[in-house]
């Protein structure tokens, strides 16, 4: 493993990081729930979530890297932004995102595949004040499918195999 924590395998490369954030949202536009574990549930996203996908697959779950908070905070000119704020389900930390499309995240046993990046809606705007929108551009995240449910706690390892990202990908959302 080379110092920043990734492993070379192959065509893939495996990187390491924490899980230090969960999320729920019990009612659309409600209040975000901050549980330190929470059930994992393929085909319907975290337990409790008022999310349901309305269709098979692609946003069950949404993460942020931890690092981009302060860059975001920093952006909008406030002393810090919280995860409530942003709407994610789970923060991560140690890892760079984005990430590409069909890279595996396994965190204690529960595996989910990337479907995409998670692009960030106007209500960032109220959320973080003017220009909020604009200053998670490249920031907002991404969403994954359940391949696996479980049970997952802050503090998890987080391990990610990563597909390369294709050129001119990376960036947008």
């Amino acid at each position: 493993m080379s110092p920043d924590g990734v492993v070379e395998q192959g065509e893939l490369n495996v990187t390491q990081g924490r899980l230090e954030w969960i999320g729920v949202r019990t009612s659309h536009r409600g209040v975000v729930e901050e549980p330190t574990a929470i059930e994992v549930v393929p085909g319907r996203g975290l337990a409790g979530d008022h999310y349901i996908p309305r269709r098979s697959g692609g946003r069950e779950v949404t993460l942020i890297q931890h690092e981009h908070l302060e860059e975001i905070a920093r952006t909008c000119g406030l002393p810090e932004v919280c995860p409530t704020q942003l709407r994610r389900n789970l923060v991560i930390s140690g890892v760079s995102f984005p990430i590409a499309t069909g890279s595996r995240i396994v965190i204690s046993g529960v595996e989910l595949e990337v479907t995409g990046l998670c692009v960030p809606c106007s209500r960032m705007d109220e959320a973080l004040g003017p220009g909020g929108c604009r200053s998670m551009k490249g920031k907002g995240g991404i969403t994954s499918r359940i391949l696996r449910g479980g049970v997952i706690r802050v503090g998890d390892l987080v391990e990610i195999s990563r597909l390369p990202v294709p050129t001119g990908k990376a960036g947008h959302g």
